[in-house]
């Protein structure tokens, strides 16, 4: 049972969860609303798990030295030894092909997404960004709208402005959550030898970047409010959202401390499977 929490833990569930959460968010948006818990739907979102947790089991074992040093992550699986790298690297390619071949049994083309998922994540951003460049997090941060758009693309629907402006939430949202973590942890980063934003740059500056995503984070939700044909619901619901984003983004601006970058983090955790759920609400009372 030890082992097999082990390999769970390898996966990052929290993040797997929440991936998982907007990609199976998107068909609630759809036009075609009888697929909804069709089998279809079933595949789609095991295929998604299955890859999104092979592809975090896979950037846990690129990460494995500097976890280890990190206090933050000094727990995961491979960092305390629980789980071998040779083991960890074959659990991660396996789950992450398995949930690729479950695509292209139905529809090919969305596999590309789950692919795209992973080069911009394990490759692109664990494997090569990370220990080279601050701006690591906003190059990569296209990996968070695949899941969006493999569902998208799997339901048999064509790509539309709608589900990339849902992808863009998730783009916007990835670095304003990464760089107000990694202020808290600033020190830790900086032990590891990873060059993140405030680490290289000074919190100020760091808190100036987190102000222009959230910005962009709330002009994309107003885009959704438009494009997305919503009810009053989700566009009250959304704008009482941002203005506390927007408030403690201000907050942190004008008194970047450790104390307030950690409260916007907080907040942002949930924001997305907030926003989300309330975008599938609407939809589905109306």
């Amino acid at each position: 049972m030890k082992r097999l929490s082990a390999y769970y833990e390898l996966t990052k569930p929290k993040t797997v969860w929440l991936l998982v959460l907007v990609g199976a968010c998107a068909p609630f948006l759809m036009v075609s609303e009888n697929k909804l818990f069709s089998l279809e739907f079933l595949t789609g979102i095991i295929a998604l798990t299955l890859s999104v947790a092979g592809t975090n089991a896979f950037t846990c074992w690129i990460d494995r030295d500097i976890d280890a040093i990190m206090q933050r992550t000094r727990e995961r699986p491979l960092a305390k030894g629980e789980i071998s790298p040779r083991a960890a690297v074959l659990f991660s390619i396996t789950t992450f092909l398995l949930g690729v071949i479950i695509a292209l049994l139905h529809k090919p083309g969305s596999a590309v997404y789950l692919i795209l998922g992973f080069i911009f994540s394990a490759v692109l951003y664990n494997g090569y960004l990370k220990r080279r460049s601050a701006m690591n997090i906003i190059i990569a941060s296209p990996a968070g709208m695949m899941p969006i758009l493999f569902m998208w693309s799997y339901m048999g629907e064509n790509i539309s402005l709608l589900p990339v402006l849902m992808g863009l939430l998730v783009v916007f949202w990835t670095p304003a959550h990464i760089w107000s973590l990694a202020i808290f942890y600033k020190e830790d980063y900086r032990r590891a030898g990873v060059p993140m934003l405030p680490v290289i740059e000074s919190e100020e500056k760091t808190i100036r970047f987190i102000v222009a995503a959230n910005v962009g984070l709330v002009v994309t939700t107003v885009g959704l409010m438009f494009f997305g044909k919503f009810s009053a619901f989700f566009i009250i619901a959304s704008t009482v959202l941002n203005a506390f984003l927007l408030y403690l983004t201000f907050v942190a601006g004008i008194n970047p401390k450790r104390e307030n970058a950690y409260r916007l983090f907080k907040f942002s955790s949930p924001y997305l499977a907030i926003i989300f759920l309330i975008a599938v609400i609407d939809k589905v009372l109306n």
